[in-house]
């Protein structure tokens, strides 16, 4: 099992310790492009290829992902069938 494999795993476990680094990783490797949103910490993911985007605000300071933020993804993912083929 690749690391993204594994990060992705984890991913959808929900966890509670899930750090903006690992987050933006899963967003990128699901197509996802991450840009400033309107200034501060707002940060907008976009899915040209799927016409798909999403608006979170990067935490801080602790860096640490809010679980009700995953599981809008994952929701997200699912509702769009986002995720890649072997997952």
């Amino acid at each position: 099992m690749s690391k993204s494999e594994k990060l992705v795993k984890r991913f959808k476990t929900v966890p509670s310790d899930f750090t903006w680094n690992e987050f933006v990783k899963i967003m990128s490797l699901h197509g996802y492009l991450v840009s400033n949103a309107k200034g501060g910490s707002g940060r907008k993911f976009v899915n040209k290829s799927a016409s798909l985007s999403m608006v979170f605000h990067e935490p801080h300071p602790e860096k640490v992902m809010k679980r009700c933020y995953i599981r809008e993804v994952i929701q997200h993912f699912n509702d769009n069938k986002v995720w890649l083929e072997d997952e």
